[in-house]
């Protein structure tokens, strides 16, 4: 996973992700939370982890939050 630290809290309304996990199989999903303390997170989304280009994903409305975490299921092989 990677998580980003705005630095404050931000109204967050919209994320473009490039998230592209690998050859196909190498993950079977991927998630997108949010965070206002690092700690309790809220899973606004589910990303294709195949996906190769931009993702928009847009939120109904505003989150308030300070982190942003992208997170790939793995294959175990």
């Amino acid at each position: 996973s990677v998580t980003i630290d705005f630095g404050k809290v931000r109204p967050v309304g919209q994320i473009h992700t490039r998230h592209w996990a690998g050859e196909a199989g190498t993950a079977t999903a991927t998630q997108l939370y949010l965070s206002m303390d690092g700690q309790h997170w809220q899973n606004i989304a589910a990303l294709d982890p195949t996906a190769l280009l931009t993702v928009v994903t847009t939120l109904p409305k505003e989150i308030p939050a300070r982190y942003l975490r992208l997170e790939h299921q793995l294959v175990r092989k």
